[in-house]
């Protein structure tokens, strides 16, 4: 199984600190997270989820930087994608 990376808004992972103040978590920190999600499928024995909220918070919902639930692009969308990408090389 591959290693998984989210992209989450850090303020969604914050602590407090002794004197009370939220206190984000920095690279290497290792965090405990509660994570609801709903599964997009089931093949054998793994299911696959998209995070909707991390510690209650919603998350690839406007300008939060999370990226989180979202359509895969269509078909018709990628060979656009790759027509453009194929133009601006010439």
């Amino acid at each position: 199984m591959k290693t998984m990376e989210w992209c989450v808004p850090s303020g969604t992972l914050a602590e407090k600190d002794e004197t009370g103040q939220a206190v984000s978590p920095g690279v290497g920190d290792t965090v405990t997270l509660t994570v609801e999600a709903k599964v997009n499928r089931v093949g054998g024995s793994n299911a696959y989820l998209t995070p909707l909220k991390i510690n209650g918070t919603p998350v690839g919902t406007g300008d939060s930087g999370g990226q989180g639930p979202e359509d895969p692009p269509t078909r018709d969308e990628l060979i656009a994608e790759l027509q453009q990408a194929d133009g601006n090389m010439s």
